[in-house]
């Protein structure tokens, strides 16, 4: 299975885990709190927690790169020292003493609402550090067989569950993957990709220094072996992702490269030595020195910065720095915003094109050029929704979910698009045509998604008209309801097993909120706020005392079909919900005005959209008022 539906996997994992407790004990939480599951069993974290103490220097890390300043950091000057990273910490961030050994008062001082620390040193000191605040223990080195890669991606989305910053840890982790598939074009380009290496650590003696050689499960060597070298050193993985040599160890060590931390003031040490120079890698000068800060232990963004000093040791050249200005006939230079030093030449009229995203599926068939293949969830999905477009999605080939290299190839694509799901993908899709992927970070930025599609496919007037259909159909709504800022509606989606708010950044809500309409309170947030309280932008599950917060003038509720067989157990909840003597207490319900609606709310893209202005005139629009009417069911019709 592909490196990123692993990802999405440890992310969905660990959205579980931080609600079951992970077969731990579960603890009983108030409510405004998260259950979070970690190494020493779980714990209740503040759903605004911000004043977050990291008692080691990854997790401080991994704080930065979520976007939150910790009010505290044990060992400052060692983090500094060692982490040469972007972002930095603030000069106001307290140092709370040593890693080893922290300073309960200085910690008790900060008032923090979250503790986070390493089971090895942490194993003591829990009971204190939790009667300060909630504490989340992690291990780095774990013993059950998992790599340090894929402990480095759940620490890094647990703690961006606890934060309720989800968006932000997909964001960091599609520029790793980013960097990633670069790396390797980069190796490829140089002709130096399947080359091997040994990644060491060298710590100076007298006399004889001692080597840490990093085995297959270190997180350095896996980043390294994702960018496409091979590691040639084949002692078993060690919990700690290293093997100690002496000088002789390495005498029998056959690699292309030897790629080595050491401190500055032992370099020359080292390199004055005959029994280094004597070292067949040192001899055919294939030792490069990465100086003596590299950290090979941290998160996302110190692998970032490991993997771009090796290449520079390397002198391999990254893909597309030398600038490009031309493509070849029937072909122009595309700017590529994720992968930005990867100059793009794609097709001036693509006539083959493959979509891996809805928004590419959406903007193909409102342009009257469908795609030849599509990502295999929208097969059924589109023809249900829309039945106008049953006949042109019959014609259309599934490359199924997630896509399938080898059938995506089988269609002869000139052009394939995607979205930042599908990074992993890159080099494999690359390989097939040219492929352009655009960052997502949630289904209410679908308007962003549909200019990029519209500029890759060099159909951006037919963009620019899909909008400014759906803008004027948009103000007819509006001018037909008189004031729909004066009337508050709610979103609530039912599923089989929760009832759901839409939160104003999903995507039904962005076209509620563009016709006008005012929202609930409960639901009314910019992502970061909602991030912040309720630790997602798109929505939020609801208990049955918490229906008050699902009310207003009206209230719209899909999910919930009232002939489909597909969606019985929702129908289900929908009639235990609305025989809950509490639903009868909503206002909207007394005054008949709960509406219930179809698929497309959970769609995106021109075709849902309208869908869901259907439906708002259905149910809004005054009787014989004049607006205009879907334009894909009118040309359909016509």
């Amino acid at each position: 299975m592909q490196k990123r539906f692993h990802t999405v996997m440890v992310a969905l994992m660990l959205a579980l885990l931080s609600v079951s407790g992970a077969g731990a004990q579960a603890a009983t939480c108030a409510e405004g709190e998260r259950a979070i599951a970690h190494a020493l069993g779980e714990a209740c974290v503040s759903e605004t927690a911000q004043r977050v103490v990291a008692l080691e220097w990854t997790y401080a890390e991994n704080l930065l790169a979520l976007g939150v300043q910790p009010v505290g950091v044990a060992d400052i000057a060692g983090y500094e020292n060692w982490l040469n990273i972007p972002p930095t910490l603030d000069p106001s961030v307290a140092d709370v003493g040593t890693r080893q050994e922290p300073n309960f008062e200085a910690i008790t001082a900060l008032e923090p609402d979250l503790i986070i620390a390493v089971s090895f040193r942490a194993g003591q000191n829990y009971e204190t550090l939790s009667a300060i605040a909630p504490t989340l223990v992690f291990d780095p080195y774990p013993t059950d067989g998992t790599t340090h890669y894929d402990e480095m991606l759940a620490t890094f989305n647990t703690m961006a569950v606890a934060l309720g910053r989800e968006a932000e840890a997909e964001t960091v982790l599609a520029g790793l993957e980013a960097d990633l598939a670069a790396a390797r074009a980069s190796l490829e380009a140089a002709g130096r990709l399947g080359e091997s290496f040994v990644l060491a650590q060298i710590f100076p003696s007298n006399e004889i220094p001692t080597f840490r050689l990093f085995t297959d499960n270190a997180l350095a060597t896996e980043i390294l072996v994702q960018a496409g070298l091979v590691n040639a050193w084949g002692d078993a993985p060690q919990q700690f992702g290293f093997s100690t040599v002496e000088f002789e160890g390495l005498v029998g060590i056959e690699a292309d490269n030897f790629l080595y931390v050491a401190q500055d003031d032992y370099q020359p040490v080292l390199t004055g030595s005959p029994l280094w120079n004597g070292l067949p890698f040192v001899a055919n000068e294939r030792a490069y020195w990465l100086g003596g800060d590299a950290w090979l232990f941290g998160g996302p963004l110190s692998m970032q910065v490991v993997l771009t000093t090796i290449l520079e040791a390397m002198d391999v050249a990254a893909v597309g720095t030398a600038e490009v200005t031309t493509c070849a006939d029937g072909f122009r230079l595309f700017e590529h915003p994720l992968l930005a030093t990867e100059p793009l030449c794609v097709p001036v009229a693509p006539q083959r094109v493959v979509a891996l995203d809805p928004a590419a599926v959406d903007v193909l068939i409102s342009a009257g050029t469908p795609p030849v293949g599509m990502v295999g969830y929208l097969e059924n999905i589109l023809p249900n929704t829309f039945p106008y477009l049953a006949e042109t999605t019959a014609q259309i080939v599934s490359v199924g979910f997630p896509p399938n290299p080898e059938a995506i190839l089988a269609l002869e694509p000139d052009l394939i698009v995607g979205s930042s799901y599908d990074l992993d993908l890159y080099e494999q899709l690359s390989a097939i045509a040219p492929t352009a992927l655009y960052l997502t970070d949630a289904s209410g930025e679908w308007k962003e998604g549909m200019y990029f599609v519209g500029e890759v496919l060099n159909q951006q007037a037919v963009v620019e008209q899909l909008f400014a259909d759906y803008e004027a159909r948009v103000a007819s709504i509006a001018e037909a309801i008189g004031t729909p800022q004066d009337i508050v509606v709610s979103v609530v989606r039912v599923l089989p097993d929760r009832v759901m708010l839409n939160l104003s950044n999903s995507f039904p809500s962005t076209v509620v909120a563009d016709v006008g309409f005012a929202r609930p309170e409960s639901q009314a947030f910019d992502p970061e706020a909602a991030i912040e309280r309720y630790g997602s932008d798109v929505g939020v599950d609801i208990s049955l005392e918490e229906l008050p917060m699902a009310d207003g003038d009206v209230i719209f509720v899909w999910g919930a079909q009232p002939t489909s067989d597909q969606n019985a157990a929702a129908n289900e909840n929908w009639q235990a919900l609305v025989s809950n003597p509490l639903w009868g207490t909503l206002g909207a319900v007394q005054r008949e005005q709960v509406y219930r609606v179809g698929s497309t709310w959970v769609g995106w893209g021109f075709h849902a959209a309208h869908g869901i202005l259907d439906d708002l005139t259905t149910f809004m629009v005054p009787d014989g008022a004049d607006v205009l009417p879907n334009p894909f069911i009118a040309a359909d019709a016509e």
